[in-house]
């Protein structure tokens, strides 16, 4: 399978194949406010998925709708992600992935200027109530 990207007018920068969407269709987790998958250990790890036609035993789900274990979505009592954003793509709205794109690319060009090596951000990402488990 290729992996290819495209810019989608409803969602912005998306890829034609989703590791975050699978895992939720899998019954894995749900998402964040920052696009994140919150899973039982948290949004801190990588998601990987294999194609199968096995008849699998349904995972169990303990939560209700896509967004069930971010606690901004569940009852508005978080958005630290919102703070922890450098580049503004993050709101009480959702996650902008175009202002989040040109935040990364910009660092990447600080990158070819200073020398020191940048993968991207990820900082809406840790420090959360979400980093390492469900927030309660």
């Amino acid at each position: 399978m290729k992996w290819n990207r495209l810019h989608d007018p409803r969602v912005g920068l998306a890829s034609t194949w989703s590791e975050r969407h699978a895992a939720y269709a899998a019954g894995l987790g749900t998402f964040s406010l920052t696009d994140g998958l919150i899973t039982a250990r948290g949004m801190a790890h990588r998601c990987g998925s294999i194609i199968t036609d096995l008849v699998l035993e349904p995972t169990r789900r303990d939560y209700a709708g896509p967004y069930g274990y971010c606690l901004h979505y569940r009852d508005k009592s978080c958005g630290i992600c919102i703070d922890r954003c450098p580049g503004g793509a993050i709101t009480e709205n959702g996650h902008d992935k175009d202002l989040c794109e040109a935040y990364v690319r910009k660092q990447v060009r600080s990158e070819e200027r200073s020398g020191v090596k940048i993968a991207g951000c990820g900082l809406c990402q840790t420090n959360v109530p979400c980093e390492r488990e469900i927030p309660k």
